[in-house]
């Protein structure tokens, strides 16, 4: 690291849980009909309704009542929720271990594109598998989900928000993520960046920390 690090900011798909983007597009597929985008373009025109879903412009109730008018065949809400949760998989125990040792020595924060379903998913993985039910609280001394701040990587203001918020020095934070255009984004804001590619391990990574 070019500067001492004082605060650490992780991501959290694909970095804490473990992600299989595929599946919930593979999902989505089965369930709405493989031409489900195209219906979903002749009611939404232009608009991201995914994008709008993630920065809280829309609720969790329109995003999936939206998806399931583009549907070809008639299906329940749940049946969509499970698809959109699909890609959701495992945090292994020992990635939460490592948070509480890295408490001890640095402030740290998580900052996610997720949605709210996805993170009452999360919640209630946590709850049923780990016996864990605050989350949040417990490893971080505070979250920036994007459906709740209303900005989204890798758009430098978000990065630029949470130094504000947390009044913390930039060049001082370290901010870890798998995708390699939200590193840049964080690069811009003047935070020193850890690229956490697919396939290796949080845990090994952060091991000098």
């Amino acid at each position: 690291m070019s500067n001492k690090v004082n605060n650490l900011i992780f991501d959290l798909g694909n970095v804490i849980i473990d992600l299989d983007i595929p599946r919930t597009e593979l999902s989505l597929d089965h369930v709405l009909g493989e031409d489900y985008k195209k219906n979903l373009k002749e009611i939404v025109g232009e608009k991201d309704i995914f994008n709008d879903f993630e920065t809280g412009r829309i609720n969790e109730e329109t995003f999936f009542k939206t998806l399931r008018k583009a549907a070809l065949t008639p299906l329940t809400l749940r049946q969509i929720k499970d698809a959109w949760n699909a890609m959701l998989l495992q945090i292994p125990l020992e990635r939460l271990h490592m948070l509480e040792r890295l408490e001890k020595k640095y402030r740290v924060f998580l900052l996610s594109n997720t949605n709210t379903t996805h993170i009452d998913w999360i919640r209630g993985y946590l709850r049923e598998v780990h016996n864990i039910h605050d989350f949040e609280k417990k490893y971080f001394e505070k979250v920036y989900y994007s459906h709740e701040i209303n900005l989204r990587k890798p758009h430098v203001d978000i990065y630029n928000f949470v130094m504000k918020d947390a009044n913390l020095i930039p060049s001082e934070s370290l901010f870890i993520d798998d995708n390699k255009d939200n590193i840049e984004g964080a690069k811009l804001a003047g935070l020193q960046t850890l690229w956490h590619p697919f396939g290796t391990e949080i845990t090994t990574v952060m091991a000098d920390f």
